[in-house]
């Protein structure tokens, strides 16, 4: 199983105040009936995951300007995130954000060419302060209250409220770059309650609600 996009936490590996990194899995022995197979068991043991502890587990193997990068954007999205309740917002979606994702069992983004970009209604349209970026971001900022969504067929309604519904989780880079184009910024007020969505049917348009 591949990680998805959001950043959570979890017991199967773990980093102590000293930076010691503690990797919990299961490996599944090779065998022939109820006869282990020493041979191939060595070279899982003996190399197979040496070289994914390598290639993994170790500060080397990986970029540090990635890595800060990463864990700047994590802290702007929850600095963002605790920004709404003031401004008496429940959601925010940044303009630019690229909202449909790559499948419905994919959690990656669609590619940018074949995607529109988010871009706020100006009534809606509000901007917060990024921390770490040194600058400020602006988007639609979704109101306490019953949000209304209205649009024809294939519109984007259940792509924004899925974006929305998201939200409260922080996201990674799809490349690994804050800065990079496509970056995903979806909060939700955690304290609120969104109930998904009710549809219903019009004769040319169709409606999402979002309780919040």
């Amino acid at each position: 199983m591949k990680p998805g996009q959001n950043v959570l936490e979890q017991s199967a590996v773990a980093v102590s105040p000293e930076g010691e990194v503690t990797a919990n899995l299961t490996v599944s022995l090779p065998a022939r009936g109820r006869t282990i197979l020493g041979a191939a068991a060595s070279q899982i043991f003996g190399a197979t995951l040496p070289s994914l502890v390598r290639s993994s587990l170790l500060a080397s193997s990986h970029s540090p300007p990635s890595l800060l990068s990463h864990v700047l954007s994590v802290e702007d999205q929850s600095s963002l995130r605790l920004q709404l309740s003031s401004l008496n917002l429940t959601a925010f979606v940044a303009d630019g954000s690229n909202l449909p994702r790559h499948s419905g069992a994919s959690s990656l983004p669609l590619s940018s060419s074949s995607s529109v970009p988010f871009l706020s209604p100006p009534s809606l349209s509000v901007t917060l302060d990024l921390p770490n970026k040194g600058g400020k971001v602006t988007g639609m900022g979704v109101p306490r209250g019953v949000f209304l969504i209205v649009g024809g067929g294939f519109h984007g309604k259940s792509t924004l409220l899925a974006a929305i519904q998201e939200g409260i989780y922080d996201k990674v880079s799809p490349r690994g770059d804050e800065g990079s184009a496509g970056i995903l910024f979806f909060f939700f007020f955690f304290f609120f309650f969104f109930f998904r969505f009710l549809f219903f049917s019009l004769p040319t348009l169709g409606a999402r609600f979002a309780f919040s």
